[in-house]
């Protein structure tokens, strides 16, 4: 009589079962690790239109505006064309901020504390570079991160991490 091998249904169902939950448990991991990596993208995004608004306020001679709207997951760059009325603003970029991503600070207070103007948050550049109203901070939670985004009223850009107790420089 020959001996047949190969694998019982058991063994077959065992080792499928055990696959399924390696892959059930890594695809978790890549979630969190791709929410945490589009947070980080979407802050240096923002530093990047910061520092763009800076700029164009420099060229153009008059104020430009960063502007972020939570309600519509946006940040943009406004040339105000130098006038208080917005109906001449001329929008020069503009950036989602993705559903993964969640402005949301780990301690007390507001993940935004640039000038409130509506329902948005603006940091507003002189022709000379320098913040005239709105230097704040902007906090962004993604995966299982925090980080922050600092302007100073020079207009220049900081960013730092949670690191579970106090925030640390670095992104």
């Amino acid at each position: 009589m020959d001996k047949q091998t190969g694998f019982t249904l058991l063994e077959l169902m065992l080792v499928l079962v055990v696959g399924s939950l390696l892959v059930a448990t890594g695809s978790l991991f890549a979630v969190s690790a791709l929410a945490s990596e589009t947070m980080r993208s979407t802050l240096h995004d923002a530093g990047s239109l910061l520092q763009m608004a800076r700029l164009e306020a420099v060229k153009r001679n008059h104020e430009c505006r960063f502007v972020v709207d939570p309600p519509a997951r946006t940040m943009s760059v406004v040339d105000t064309n130098g006038t208080a009325m917005t109906g001449d603003d001329v929008g020069l970029a503009v950036r989602p901020i993705p559903q993964v991503v969640a402005l949301a600070r780990p301690d007390a207070g507001s993940p935004i504390t640039f000038y409130p103007k509506g329902s948005t948050y603006v940091v507003d550049f002189d022709q000379d570079g320098y913040v005239n109203q709105g230097s704040g901070e902007m906090v962004l939670f993604g995966g299982t991160r925090y980080d922050r985004l600092i302007v100073y009223a020079a207009g220049g850009v900081h960013y730092e991490k949670w690191d579970g107790s106090a925030w640390v420089a670095g992104s």
